[in-house]
């Protein structure tokens, strides 16, 4: 027995030894390999890193020359104001983004400043130069108030008849451009550099305290890897790519990565150090060197223990990353949502997948108006469907607004069990297959209940709604960049005297026409009969009454979406799918309706079916319309011959 027991124990030592040898020598070759691949992931993410930091700022700066761009095509509509009036309306266009500074550049080369006063910066700036470039950003150049601060200047003309008048700039300070993408990587541990490879200036330099010239360094590059020649050149040709610096500083090397960014001749670099790009790899080889010492130690119940642990701590991480990703691609999305209501839908995406929900909705409350919903649904061609089922129930606004929740959600965990909670809506939602529902008010910047985010059918049971919470303020922005934006917009494309599109909306939807699949196409080239004589017989508040009536009967007639003043006394109006006769009709009737207030019009009808040329078509109307106006003063000055008979 005893002999038996002795071969039973040998038996176990082998095949311990021969599970430890095979256990080291797998360990061995998978801590290589992961250690390698591990490397390659933790270049590949500061490659990413770059292109997305590079991204970020090439659609920041889009947006403030946008935004640049939009305030001259507003203040242009009040062109040949006073400087007084410039000056109020450049200080309610106070921007709350990096545009720190908003000046207005005269032909004369005077300039608007902030404090309202007037300057002559005719030794400082060219407006002949700036008005030929038209709306650009500039390269770095200093404040016009100390001359000292470096800035970028955004330009953007403010133009009347095709003729620039003035140029409105803008200055974004470079310092703070360096504070906001600093800490957008790597948690602020690196730094960061776009330099203008014409001049070699710095615009941003996060590490040095000053602002200086790639080509007065001295870069301590790895030579067994590469050369200060294949560095230049990358700067020179736009290629990205990185390299390793031996730094004295930081006493490890330095990884520097560079590519273009695509705005001028910017580029964008960031240095980060060894440690720090490699911070994934450190961990990493750490779990795994513990890994094997626990293995040696513990055996079997150590590599049960440690997948267990390592799983469930995998799981809760893959869990807040997941989410941190979902909340980010919510405010990604919804930060440019206002310009394309498409991402709405995407933020609204991620939004039902954070919570597992089967929908997602974005109710946006209207006074006087239908509300405007916006939906996700896990199931395809659902997104009308829904809409409707939304607009028919009413519990949503009613009970926030009548129980003043403030800050409040609602988690109804079970819809059937809420019958007296719900009211007249439990029927609805039971019909519309919604068994679970989550909601949060969305608040504007006045603090009033401006909307509702929703999530439905979640498939998690959830005790708060603390994930919808933490969105609530993107969509609360979301909100009012779509009302400062529509603002923005009304401004730059409406006249003012009639409340029509004026002519920059107008030359901005030809292209909407000249793609516009309707089977029929018609013009109407408007121009207001003795506009001069009323104005210099009655004064100009009567031609301007004059004026809203031809506008106002166009409307009534034709709808005010594709009616245009285009000039002092011109109007065009394009009417779709409908028959020439019809228009005609209508013109008669307006021309009919005028002579009864004493005003009188001339008007040309083009029409085509389906559509050739909308040149043609225009050129047309315009003919007509002359053929008319000749008519026009014919007869007037038939009628006044009669009358010295």
């Amino acid at each position: 027995m005893r002999k038996r027991r002795e071969v039973k124990v040998n038996g176990r030592a082998i095949l311990t030894i021969a599970l430890i040898v095979m256990l080291v020598v797998s360990f061995i070759v998978a801590a290589v390999r992961i250690n390698r691949e591990t490397e390659k992931y933790c270049i590949d993410a500061l490659d990413d890193a770059v292109i997305g930091l590079a991204n970020d700022i090439k659609v920041d700066m889009g947006d403030y020359l946008e935004q640049i761009e939009s305030i001259a095509n507003a203040i242009g509509t009040y062109a040949g104001a006073s400087y007084e009036d410039y000056a109020v309306l450049l200080s309610s266009y106070c921007s709350g983004n990096f545009i720190e500074d908003l000046y207005i550049l005269f032909s004369d080369e005077t300039m608007l400043m902030k404090d309202g006063s007037i300057a002559d910066i005719s030794d400082e700036i060219s407006f002949e130069e700036e008005a030929a470039l038209g709306t650009h950003i500039s390269d770095k150049e200093f404040d016009f108030n100390d001359g000292k601060t470096p800035v970028v200047k955004m330009y953007a003309p403010i133009t009347k008849d095709n003729k620039t008048e003035a140029i409105v700039i803008g200055e974004v300070a470079l310092d703070a451009v360096a504070r906001l993408y600093n800490t957008a990587i790597y948690d602020g541990e690196c730094s960061v550099y776009i330099i203008d490879i014409v001049t070699g200036d710095f615009l941003v330099d996060t590490w040095h305290d000053e602002l200086g010239n790639i080509r007065d360094y001295q870069p301590g590059l790895d030579e067994k890897n590469f050369s200060e020649y294949d560095f230049n050149k990358m700067l020179e040709d736009g290629s990205e790519g990185y390299f390793i610096f031996n730094s004295e500083q930081e006493r490890e090397s330095l990884y520097f990565y560079s590519r273009m960014i695509g705005v001028n001749e910017w580029r964008l670099g960031i240095s980060v150090q060894e440690s720090v790009v490699f911070s994934h790899a450190d961990r990493m080889k750490t779990i795994i060197y513990d890994f094997g010492i626990f293995v040696a130690i513990f055996f079997v119940l150590y590599i049960i223990v440690l997948f267990v642990s390592i799983r469930k701590e995998n799981i809760v991480k893959h869990k807040q990353i997941q989410m941190i990703n979902y909340i980010y691609n919510v405010e990604k999305y919804l930060f440019v949502a206002h310009r394309s209501r498409g991402y709405v839908e995407m933020a609204l995406e991620a939004v039902g997948q954070m919570t597992t929900a089967k929908y997602a909705f974005f109710r946006i409350f209207k006074s006087g108006s239908q509300d405007e919903i916006f939906v996700w649904s896990e199931e395809e061609n659902k997104e009308n469907e829904l809409k409707l089922k939304l607009d028919n129930i009413s519990f949503f606004k009613d009970y926030l607004e009548k129980n003043d929740v403030g800050e409040e959600s609602v988690v109804l965990y079970k819809i059937n069990s809420s019958k007296n909670y719900l009211g007249k809506d439990y029927d609805m939602l039971r019909e519309s297959g919604f068994e679970s529902l989550m909601i949060v008010p969305i608040k504007g910047v006045d603090d009033r209940l401006v909307g509702i985010l929703g999530a439905i059918n979640m498939k998690k049971r959830w005790h708060d709604a603390e994930l919808l919470r933490s969105v609530k303020l993107s969509f609360s922005m979301f909100y009012n960049n779509v009302k400062n934006f529509n603002r923005i917009k009304q401004l730059s494309e409406t006249d003012l005297l009639t409340g029509l599109h004026n002519r920059n909306c107008y030359e901005r939807k030809l292209s909407f026409y000249v793609n516009s699949k309707s089977a029929e196409l018609a013009c109407i080239y408007v121009d207001a009969n003795g506009l001069h004589e009323i104005n210099n017989k009655y004064g100009h508040e009567s031609g301007d009454k004059m004026l809203k009536s031809i506008a106002d009967a166009l409307v009534d007639k034709f709808g005010e979406s594709d009616a245009y003043r285009t000039g002092g006394d011109e109007f065009i109006v394009f009417v779709t799918d409908k028959n020439e006769e019809f228009v005609k009709d209508r013109v008669s009737q307006i021309k009919e309706e005028l002579k009864k207030s004493g005003y009188y019009i001339s008007a040309g009808v083009g029409y085509q079916s389906p559509l050739d040329s909308l040149d043609a078509l225009i050129k047309l109307a315009e003919d007509n319309m002359y053929c008319d106006k000749n008519i026009y003063y014919e007869q007037r000055d038939d009628k006044g011959r009669k009358q010295a008979r």
